[in-house]
């Protein structure tokens, strides 16, 4: 178990299935790749789950956002197979499992909220992820393509001729209709905002919509929820990559199924276990491996 920011090196954890790979740090951070392609934007946090109090207006975040308030409480477990955060702020504790899904390229938040205080709770919760693209020149079209798959409540996005269809998708376990979308990552963040507080975060209320052209994309879903005294939900965030947009389709609606979330966190685990059996490993050995691949990146 870690406290974030307590070693002067960096602790990281390496999820991969061999084809999508993730790097997942001590403040819930990840930086993502599809082979040899990078998806998420660097220097920023990868799939997060932003959450705004509607009454008080607080916000933060399932993972440390840099420059942001200090949690009440915070803790790290980084361990092969599965990188895991806790953390409590304003009275809402948030646990989060994050995952590389052993038989499909996609990479999964499973993200626990209870509200611990004594009155109920009313909550915006935006899943969104940053993505990598290419360079835009003066007075160009980035070639950025987005559109939102109403029947799987998904975002699809092309960044390039090349690149892999994405796919991005939020699910309240239990929980109907659509949610509002964001696709621009310069109206997301907002002229004289930082990203450890977004505009649209700040302002609240429905997200602008879609922008199926922008020059910087982002892809952001965001649903509200009212949680009663120690009531606990679940939020399940989904990033993926494929080859067409059928098979994007495909991934979007196996996660948006909560056995099937469940499902590839446990075998993720499992077979990470397995895998360091196999190559006579052990858990220390692998967590040193960790470390020093921390000081690489």
């Amino acid at each position: 178990m870690l406290e974030p920011d307590a070693s002067p090196l960096p602790e990281v954890q390496l999820l991969s299935n061999g084809r999508y790979h993730l790097v997942v740090d001590s403040a819930g951070a990840g930086a993502s790749r599809w082979e040899a392609t990078g998806l998420t934007r660097g220097g920023e946090t990868g799939l997060a789950l932003h959450v705004r109090d509607t009454v008080s207006g607080a916000a933060w975040a399932n993972v440390l956002l840099p420059g942001a308030p200090a949690p009440d409480e915070v803790e790290a477990v980084l361990a092969e197979g599965r990188a895991s955060l806790r953390r409590v702020d304003h009275g809402i504790e948030m646990r989060t499992d994050a995952v590389v899904a052993p038989g499909d390229d996609v990479e999964l938040r499973r993200i626990r909220i209870v509200n611990r205080g004594p009155e109920a709770r009313t909550l915006e919760l935006t899943g969104c992820v940053a993505l990598a693209g290419p360079p835009l020149e003066e007075g160009g079209r980035s070639g950025i393509r987005i559109e939102f798959d109403g029947a799987a409540d998904s975002l699809l996005c092309v960044t390039t001729p090349s690149a892999p269809v994405l796919v991005q998708r939020m699910t309240v376990r239990e929980m109907a209709g659509q949610p509002s979308v964001e696709t621009n990552r310069a109206r997301f963040i907002g002229r004289g905002h930082e990203l450890c507080r977004p505009q649209v975060v700040s302002n609240g209320g429905a997200l602008p919509g879609l922008d199926p052209e922008p020059d910087e994309a982002l892809l952001a879903l965001r649903r509200a929820v009212t949680l009663a005294p120690q009531q606990e939900i679940t939020v399940d965030l989904v990033l993926g990559a494929a080859s067409s947009r059928a098979l994007a389709r495909e991934l979007a609606a196996r996660y948006g199924v909560a056995h099937e979330v469940d499902h590839a966190i446990e075998a993720a685990w499992t077979l990470a276990q397995a895998e360091l059996r196999r190559a006579e490993i052990g858990e220390a050995d692998a967590q040193l491996i960790n470390r020093l691949a921390g000081c690489l990146l």
